[in-house]
């Protein structure tokens, strides 16, 4: 074996690198079967290991986050105004000791807010939640424009 070790010279010839290779006990390490790197690497869609069932590599994306209970539970507001999105509805907030209202389509439902869209409008309000008092929902079989709020 030689003394001096060259990382960057040419082990093309399996002979050049057996002379090389140190011993496991008797048997070069040359000499033991290695797998081939195809059945190392799991195939696109394949089973990583045998008995394990075929994943969909187009399923493999990352897992959003789940959403509080507030919002998938409907004994809660947003998650009850989240079943209402996109329906017309009339909201009465509590500003100091005044009832304030605003009436458009519900749009979003968000953490502390709700937004809606007035009517024959083209922006959004975005409202408070914590000061919501009253929502009434109205009916979607009526015309939204001929909707008069008093």
């Amino acid at each position: 074996m030689k003394d001096n070790f060259n990382p960057y010279q040419d082990f093309s010839n399996a002979e050049k690198l057996q002379n090389m290779m140190p011993m496991m006990g008797n048997v070069p390490l040359t000499q033991i079967p290695f797998p081939e790197p195809s059945m190392m690497m799991p195939q696109a869609g394949g089973p990583m290991m045998p008995g394990m069932p075929m994943m969909d590599p187009n399923m493999m994306q990352p897992m959003a986050p789940p959403l509080p209970e507030t919002f998938t539970n409907t004994m809660y507001l947003p998650g009850y105004l989240r079943t209402q999105i996109g329906r017309l509805v009339n909201v009465n907030f509590l500003i100091g000791t005044q009832l304030v209202d605003r009436a458009g389509i519900l749009t979003q439902i968000g953490d502390s807010y709700i937004v809606l869209r007035p009517l024959a409008e083209k922006f959004d309000v975005v409202c408070d939640l914590y000061s919501i008092k009253f929502v009434t929902v109205l009916d979607p079989n009526i015309n939204p424009n001929f909707v008069v709020m008093v």
